[in-house]
């Protein structure tokens, strides 16, 4: 009985952290697409700034 319990609460922590991998992932996800939007933003304005020094 207390191992099966004991097994119940270990599956419980495993799901929880689990869910918090994939939320960690997700979270990583949204950083780097900012950052390559952000990449792509100044490679504009540096293309713009070239161009308007010719």
């Amino acid at each position: 009985e207390n191992l099966q319990e004991q097994l119940r609460d270990k599956e419980k922590q495993m799901s929880s952290l689990k869910e918090r991998v994939k939320s960690l992932q997700a979270d990583t996800t949204n950083t780097d697409t900012a950052l390559t939007t952000l990449e792509e933003a100044l490679a504009e304005k540096e293309r713009t700034i070239e161009r308007l020094k010719e």
